[in-house]
């Protein structure tokens, strides 16, 4: 997220008539949320496979991220995802909440959903796992109790979102924010384009949706219909493994996948390797492995894992 921008443009990108719809969505443009007023687009922060996200400032200086959608027509799929993450307004420091919606059609006839969330200065987690030149320090860097608070802090904004009773649909690196503070190692659990309530079918199931380094094996099977909380704890168990094992993509490759895994060691043995990292005990790790057993009727709640990694911060 900290990438070089080309300088901004703050023309509007409207056709010579003023009074027609615009033919995009750009830097410059004044967008007006209902209760939160008009907000400016300022640079782009971040882009992803389906939005651009923008750095906004309202009439009264506030920051908020602006996260674009890429316009669709009659995308009744993309249509319910958006319903679905204006409603994610849970109350926790940890969790990214939507603070407005409004959509514009453009003069192709494409309509674009624009949605307001509070802004957060941080990297990645993506960014500290894979550290490059202009972001020399990585994960290997913090220290082993750092590591774990950061763990806690994942695992605790996951439970509250499975104690709402959502599921969040893309745990992956690129959608937690960090604040890389030792004493607090905040974050941001963002992205909540995937999510729904536990219950509720996808209107198409049949497709892939997600970070594919990180779907559950069930999400592999069975597509968008095998995702659930438990994929969700799958998710997390394995970016435990990136952050905890700086060599864990390397072990990933050495076992040759989850597949092979199952054909040499059965669905009820976990996936994370058994040796215990520095800062666990084995009674905490053996809850974290769990989490990738293929068999995910076996793998703990997110409240299970949560309390089990709080009890390292009381040492």
């Amino acid at each position: 997220m900290s990438q070089t921008e080309p300088p901004l443009d703050y023309s509007l990108d409207w056709s010579d008539d003023m009074s027609e719809k615009p033919i995009s969505i750009k830097s410059g443009m004044k967008i007006r949320f209902e209760n939160l007023g008009e907000i400016t687009l300022q640079e782009r922060w971040h882009a992803g496979g389906s939005a651009t996200i923008y750095r906004g400032i309202g009439d009264n200086g506030e920051e908020f991220a602006i996260k674009r959608y890429r316009p669709r027509i009659n995308d009744l799929q993309h249509q319910k995802d958006v319903e679905l993450e204006m409603q994610v307004s849970f109350d926790h420091p940890s969790i990214c909440r939507c603070l407005g919606h409004t959509a514009i059609e453009l003069s192709s006839g494409r309509e674009s959903h624009l949605l307001a969330f509070p802004f957060f200065e941080g990297p990645e987690l993506s960014e500290l796992l894979l550290p490059d030149e202009e972001n020399s320090r990585g994960m290997e860097e913090f220290y082993s109790n750092e590591k774990v608070l950061l763990c806690y802090r994942i695992s605790e904004a996951i439970s509250i979102v499975h104690q709402e009773g959502w599921l969040h649909g893309d745990i992956s690196d690129r959608n937690i924010l960090l604040n890389p503070d030792p004493e607090t190692m905040d974050i941001q659990l963002i992205d909540f384009e995937f999510a729904r309530p536990a219950e509720m079918q996808p209107l198409n199931g049949e497709i892939r949706r997600g970070t594919p380094e990180y779907w559950a094996p069930e999400m592999i099977e069975f597509k968008w219909k095998g995702s659930s909380k438990m994929a969700d704890i799958w998710a997390v168990g394995m970016l435990i493994g990136h952050i905890m094992d700086p060599h864990f993509k390397q072990y990933l490759g050495e076992i040759g996948g989850w597949r092979d895994w199952l054909e040499s060691r059965g669905s009820n043995e976990p996936v994370l390797p058994e040796k215990c990292p520095e800062g666990f005990t084995a009674e905490v790790w053996s809850v974290v492995r769990k989490c990738t057993i293929i068999s995910r009727n076996l793998r703990p709640d997110a409240k299970e894992l949560e309390r089990a990694l709080h009890s390292l911060l009381e040492v």
